[in-house]
C-alpha cells in the first residue's frame, strides 16, 4: 500500500431491505481525499461499528444487534478481513475503543 493511501473501514446494517453485505473498505488518498467505491471487506451480520487496533494488523467490529465483538485480521495489501475465530458476547455493543494502558492507569480510582 502506498504512504499516502489509507485504508478506510466501515459497516453498514445488513437487516430488513438493506442490500449491504457487512464490512466495506476503501483506499482514502491522502494526498487529495478521494475515496473510491468501496468494495466489501468481510461479511458481517449489522456491524455497527469497526476499530483499526493499535499496530494496524487487526480490526476490532461491534455488532450490536447480534450482540457480539470479534476480531478480524487486515490482509495487507488488499484491505480484505479474515476471521481470527476470536469472539466475546457483550450484550448490545456499540463502540470499541483501545486506550493505552497509561492512560487506562491514571483514571483509576484510589
Amino acid at each position: 500500500m502506498c504512504p499516502a493511501e489509507t485504508l478506510v473501514y466501515f459497516g453498514t446494517y445488513t437487516r430488513g431491505d438493506s442490500t449491504s453485505e457487512g464490512i466495506y473498505v476503501a483506499k482514502l488518498d491522502a494526498v487529495n481525499g478521494a475515496l473510491p467505491q468501496p468494495r466489501l471487506a468481510a461479511e458481517a451480520d449489522n456491524p455497527s461499528y469497526v476499530a483499526i487496533a493499535p499496530g494496524g494488523k487487526f480490526v476490532v467490529v461491534a455488532n450490536q444487534k447480534t450482540g457480539n465483538i470479534v476480531s478480524l485480521k487486515i490482509e495487507s495489501m488488499t484491505g480484505a478481513l479474515s476471521t481470527t475465530e476470536s469472539e466475546i458476547n457483550v450484550g448490545a455493543p456499540v463502540n470499541v475503543r483501545f486506550i493505552k494502558r497509561s492512560q487506562h492507569a491514571s483514571h483509576r480510582r484510589p
